[in-house]
C-alpha cells in the first residue's frame, strides 16, 4: 500500500486497525472557540474542552511516533508480533511488519516499505494486516 502520512492515513488507520470513529467536526463549527460543546458528527461524542492541536480530537498516527505507538500496542493486544528496522542499511529509511509467526523477525507476512519516519511506517505495515 502506498500512501503519504497525513489525515487520509490517520483516518484509515483510526477505522481500520484501531477501530475508533475519526472524528468530524460539524462544518462551520469554531473548535477553539470557548464555551460551547463541540460534537462529532459522526458519532455524537461532544467535549467542552479547548482543543490543543489542529488535528484534535484526532491522534496524529502517521506523523507522531507516541500515536503511532499506540498502534502497535493494538496489533499486539490481537496476537501480533512487531518487528521494525530503522536506518534501514544505512539509508535513514525505516520499515516495520506485523505477523503470528514467532519467526516473524526474520520475514514477517505483513509489512511496510520503506519510509521516512517510522510511524509512517507502523501505520502501512497494520494496515497491510488488518486488510489481509
Amino acid at each position: 500500500m502506498t500512501m503519504e502520512p497525513g489525515q487520509e492515513l490517520d483516518r484509515l488507520v483510526a477505522e481500520r486497525v484501531m477501530e475508533e470513529c475519526y472524528h468530524v467536526v460539524a462544518d462551520g463549527q469554531d473548535i477553539f472557540e470557548c464555551g460551547f460543546p463541540v460534537r462529532c458528527e459522526k458519532c455524537g461524542k461532544e467535549w467542552d474542552a479547548l482543543p490543543l492541536t489542529s488535528n484534535w480530537p484526532n491522534p496524529l498516527y502517521s506523523t507522531d511516533l507516541s500515536a503511532a505507538w499506540m498502534v502497535v500496542e493494538k496489533m499486539m493486544s490481537l496476537g501480533y508480533r512487531y518487528v521494525m528496522r530503522s536506518n534501514f542499511e544505512g539509508n535513514g529509511l525505516h520499515w516495520c511488519g506485523f505477523d503470528h509467526q514467532e519467526w516473524a523477525y526474520r520475514n514477517p507476512l505483513h509489512q511496510s516499505e520503506l519510509c521516512k519516519s517510522l510511524p509512517h511506517a507502523i501505520c502501512l505495515a497494520a494496515l497491510a494486516t488488518k486488510e489481509k
